[in-house]
């Protein structure tokens, strides 16, 4: 384990705190288990989130151009996963590791749960694409850029003191 918390495995997995990187497979299949027809796509990159030894949440990244990168996102119902640390590992991956400017997130509109949690998070809604969620309801876009990111801190993004 090094000074900073962080421990790695040769596999290229990677803990800081209770996030695990490079839990791909992990994420997937938390996902597919907490999203009606979710399908990940093979290439797709994931983190995790740990309560003991329980997987509370997991976050994937899918389709990373350079400059843009999208997310899905799923948490236990109950369970307290996002502190500070957690959520800014959990930024810190896509803005900082891949160096992208803005990560969106698809959310059903007719998920409330969802769409509250990922505004706590910070996302706002971009765009709605009619009838194209997958129980027939419109597909919310919500997007965060980095410099609208509070979770990064030092001047990495905006700094607030309020967490979700």
């Amino acid at each position: 384990m090094g000074a900073n918390g962080q421990s790695e495995s040769r596999s290229g997995v990677a803990r800081v705190g209770n996030v695990i990187f490079g839990a791909d497979e992990l994420a997937r299949a938390f996902l597919i288990r907490h999203i009606p027809m979710f399908r990940p796509e093979k290439d797709s990159r994931g983190l995790c989130v740990l309560s003991g030894q329980d997987v509370v949440a997991a976050v994937l990244f899918e389709r990373w151009n350079g400059v843009h990168v999208e997310a899905s996102l799923a948490a236990e119902e109950g369970r307290t996963w996002a502190t500070r640390r957690t959520l800014h590992s959990i930024f810190f991956y896509p803005f900082r590791t891949l160096g992208v400017e803005k990560i969106t997130i698809c959310v059903p509109q007719s998920n409330d749960k969802a769409r509250k949690m990922n505004r706590q998070l910070g996302f706002i809604e971009e765009c709605r694409v009619s009838f194209a969620a997958h129980d027939g309801t419109d597909l919310v876009i919500m997007k965060m850029t980095r410099n609208e990111c509070r979770w990064l801190g030092h001047g990495q993004g905006k700094q607030r003191t309020r967490t979700p």
